[in-house]
């Protein structure tokens, strides 16, 4: 699994904290080697699986806000 990602954070301003994430990931499936051991399950729920392959890109952002100071009021959005 290849994960590279990046964030911009903006808290210059009063009573504000916002951010913004990117991420680009690459996931390879593998063949699954079992052993002797761990492949001994009798019941077909339990069978091991293998991993499949999986490109992702994601964007996060998230808007915080204190207006008092009992008061926190949180955003946030992602897309995958």
């Amino acid at each position: 699994d290849n994960n590279v990602w990046a964030r911009l954070r903006v808290n210059s301003f009063d009573m504000w904290d916002m951010w913004l994430k990117g991420s680009l990931s690459k996931r390879d499936g593998s063949e699954y080697k079992a052993s002797e051991s761990s492949s001994a399950e009798q019941n077909p729920l339990l069978r091991r699986y293998y991993l499949a392959d999986r490109d992702r890109t994601q964007i996060e952002a998230r808007v915080n806000h204190s207006p008092i100071d009992n008061l926190n009021v949180d955003f946030g959005v992602r897309y995958a």
